[in-house]
């Protein structure tokens, strides 16, 4: 199971993320698999998750309050 981190501060905006990937056939090299779907709000939340749980993807809208998307990535690629 592959996990994705989605994280966005406009809740539908996530919604919207988790039943499109949900609904969205995950096909590598010919083999099927599930996705595992974590959503944050809060990009500092985000990164704390990230400090203890590994993820395979990190999807990030780039305006957020406190810290930016490319912050929040620029943080999780130093871990």
């Amino acid at each position: 199971m592959e996990k994705i981190l989605l994280v966005d501060d406009e809740p539908l905006i996530l919604k919207a993320l988790v039943r499109l990937l949900q609904r969205t056939p995950c096909l590598c090299d010919g083999r099927l698999f599930k996705l595992e779907l974590v959503t944050f709000s809060d990009p500092s939340k985000a990164l704390e998750y990230v400090r203890n749980h590994q993820v395979s993807l990190v999807l990030s809208d780039y305006r957020m309050p406190g810290m930016d998307g490319v912050e929040l990535l620029t943080a999780i690629k130093t871990l």
